[in-house]
C-alpha cells in the first residue's frame, strides 16, 4: 500500500483524528480517504485469497504465512480506519458515530447512505434522505 499519502492524510485531518462524532458533512471529507484505504486493503486481499486458492496443499508452511499476510491487511486496515475517526465492524464495514446512532458504510460504496440507532447493527440500517455523491 501506498504510504505517503496516507502519512499526508493523517497529519492533514489531525483534528478529525480526535473526533468521536461525526456529521455527514464532515463524513464528506474522510470517506474518500476511507473508501481508498479499503479499496487498497480488499485488492492486496484479494491477491493474497488467490495465492493461497492456488496452492495444492492448504496445510502447508506457505499456506500459513499467506494466511497471516491476511490477517495483517485486515488488521492494518482496521487501524488506518481507526485512526479516522471511523469504527470497523466487519471486513470493509465502518461506522461512524453520530451522537444521535451510527452513519453506516459498506465497501463499494460511493456515498454515506445509510443510518442505524446504537442499538441496531448492519441489519437495522436505513437509508438517509438525500445522500450527495462523494468524490473517490
Amino acid at each position: 500500500m501506498g504510504e505517503a499519502w496516507y502519512s499526508n492524510l493523517v497529519s492533514e485531518i489531525i483534528s478529525l483524528n480526535s473526533k468521536s462524532q461525526f456529521t455527514l458533512n464532515e463524513l464528506e471529507n474522510v470517506l474518500p480517504y476511507v473508501y481508498r484505504i479499503t479499496d487498497e486493503a480488499q485488492r492486496e486481499l484479494r491477491q493474497r485469497i488467490n495465492r493461497l486458492d492456488a496452492l495444492p496443499q492448504k496445510s502447508s508452511d506457505l499456506a500459513r504465512k499467506i494466511e497471516s499476510e491476511i490477517d495483517d491487511i485486515v488488521e492494518h486496515w482496521e487501524v488506518k480506519v481507526k485512526k479516522l475517526g471511523g469504527i470497523p465492524k466487519g471486513v470493509w464495514l465502518v461506522d461512524f458515530d453520530s451522537s444521535q446512532g451510527y452513519y453506516c458504510w459498506k465497501f463499494p460504496e460511493t456515498q454515506i447512505k445509510f443510518f442505524h440507532g446504537y442499538q441496531e447493527g448492519f441489519s437495522g440500517r436505513k437509508p438517509l434522505d438525500g445522500p450527495k455523491e462523494l468524490d473517490v
